[in-house]
């Protein structure tokens, strides 16, 4: 039982301090005009996604 017991928190703690904040930015289509409305005419979605992530060290 007591084995049990500390492996239960072991699992806890680990996964509470395994928890990290992430961040998704996202900007619609292209920066140029003339893809911009190529793409949209062909009805192509394009986003560009960028991820942070702070980790806890």
């Amino acid at each position: 039982m007591k084995k049990i017991l500390v492996l239960g928190l072991v699992l806890i703690s680990s996964i509470s301090l395994a928890q990290s904040d992430v961040k998704m930015k996202s900007d619609y289509s292209s920066d140029n005009p003339e893809i911009r409305d190529i793409l949209e005419f062909q009805g192509i979605e394009y986003l560009k996604m960028r991820f942070a992530m702070n980790t806890i060290c």
